[in-house]
């Protein structure tokens, strides 16, 4: 790609103006968007609705998958997997992510097939989550998950 070619040159304001323009019939489509400096493409899905619902705003990569509350859930979700002492592995929380998905209907771009978040998602959700840190369980046995009690550990001290 060219470093020259400058993207995303417009406003939410100039988005809006060209987009009433266009509706009033002041302009027409390809007339709007130069005079706006709106990119066509833009433009014409705003005009066919396809961002209905969305805000006129830029936004940059993909839409995310979770709302940020459902992320502060997941993540307090594994949280208390951990403090239970049951460890998840990465393969765990990637087949968390798609089950909690899918259960909720949203749309996704995870793997069906396999059943599982991708490992993109996974790395990119525990940078935004980094009160999170997983790592490869260990076996506890049941002897020692039960000495390990307020009672126990107060006894012991």
């Amino acid at each position: 790609m060219n470093k020259d070619v400058k993207k995303r040159q417009w406003s939410e304001a100039d988005l809006a103006l060209a987009v009433n323009a266009v509706r009033s019939a002041t302009l027409g489509l390809n007339e709007a968007g130069r005079r706006y400096n709106v990119p066509k493409a833009t433009l014409r899905r705003h005009m066919n609705g396809q961002n209905k619902g969305r805000p006129l705003v830029k936004s940059f990569g993909r839409t995310p998958v979770f709302t940020k509350a459902m992320e502060k859930e997941l993540e307090s979700h594994i949280l208390k997997f951990e403090e239970r002492m049951f460890g998840l592995i990465i393969k765990d929380v990637r087949k968390l992510a798609f089950d909690v998905a899918k259960m909720h209907g949203l749309g996704h771009w995870f793997n069906e097939e396999k059943g599982l978040a991708g490992k993109k998602w996974f790395y990119k959700f525990m940078k935004r989550n980094p009160r999170l840190s997983l790592r490869q369980p260990e076996a506890t046995s049941l002897a020692r998950m039960k000495g390990f009690s307020k009672e126990k550990v107060g006894e012991f001290f």
